[in-house]
């Protein structure tokens, strides 16, 4: 852990800027963090749905005509153009603020498919969104419009809202609580503004999916785990290795982290992509693991 005092803030008002997926707790994060760094707030997914809701559109169709339309685009960001010079705290909730306020500190909240179609099914209070009658619409419709902003965004802005390079933290949310994804949001402010590099991806213990067989741990090794859980900022380089395969995170190493984790209820835990592909472990090897340490994954994916 290196630390350079004062290099990312001081006494300078602090701009934290929030993108990521459809249902994945930006609000929520936003919310917490207003409330932590006594900040102003910012969404443009509030101006978008009310801008949907004022031409009686869903927020889709509002994303297919932005991709002919750019006047959409440039209405709705032209409000976080210009936040750089505030004199105040501001948390900005943007999947585009990471680009236009490259000097903020940088969060990405993901989540899979199904979850964040899930959660949107079930919160009746946003405006503009659509009125679907199950699940698997909701995720169509989630799908499609990432897609569509993603394309867009690359063409207007050559910035790629997926490419975890231009975040200073991801969070994957899935079997996560709010305040947990707040608290380290928080902790990794706190260190960032002393100069310190905390680790960029986390992910629940408990949404990981080992392919060692949990028979073959080292017992005393994953007390070790337990006992030296680091704090953000102090985990050892490469600790936890995956790769992706889908949405999931599969992981092909840390395997007494990811056990201490789940064992202790540890709410995330840092961990590096490698090159390639993953590939799912076998059937077996995952229960094996949900019931030698008495949790369900909240998802299997295809």
């Amino acid at each position: 852990m290196t630390e350079k005092p004062g290099a990312n803030g001081g006494d300078k008002p602090i701009i934290i800027t929030i993108s990521g997926d459809l249902g994945s707790g930006k609000s929520l994060l936003a919310n917490a963090l207003v409330e932590r760094w006594q900040a102003e707030r910012y969404s443009t997914g509030v101006v978008q749905r009310k801008l949907a809701e004022k031409m009686g559109i869903t927020t889709l169709e509002l994303n297919r005509r932005a991709e002919t339309d750019r006047s959409i685009d440039d209405q709705i960001d032209s409000v976080f153009k210009n936040l750089a010079r505030t004199p105040t705290n501001l948390v900005v909730d943007s999947r585009m603020a990471f680009h236009f306020l490259p000097m903020s500190f940088r969060v990405k909240l993901e989540v899979p498919p199904a979850i964040a179609a899930a959660r949107v099914g079930k919160d009746t209070g946003r405006i503009g969104e659509g009125d679907y009658r199950t699940q698997a619409e909701v995720e169509a419709a989630l799908g499609a419009r990432k897609a569509s902003e993603r394309a867009r965004f690359k063409a207007y802005y050559n910035a790629d809202i997926e490419d975890h390079a231009g975040y200073d933290l991801v969070i994957n949310t899935a079997d996560v609580p709010p305040e947990a994804v707040a608290q380290l949001v928080n902790d990794a402010v706190a260190l960032w503004r002393r100069g310190v590099r905390v680790e960029k991806l986390w992910v629940a213990p408990r949404s990981l999916f080992p392919t060692i067989d949990p028979l073959l741990l080292d017992a005393d090794a994953v007390i070790g785990a337990a006992a030296n859980w680091p704090l953000p900022g102090g985990w050892p380089e490469n600790a936890i290795p995956v790769r992706k395969a889908g949405s999931a995170y599969v992981a092909e190493g840390g395997a007494e982290w990811i056990s201490a984790g789940i064992k202790g209820d540890k709410p995330l835990a840092p961990v590096v992509i490698q090159d390639g592909m993953g590939m799912m472990p076998d059937s077996g090897v995952t229960e094996r693991w949900e019931s030698t340490h008495h949790f369900k994954h909240l998802y299997h994916p295809d």
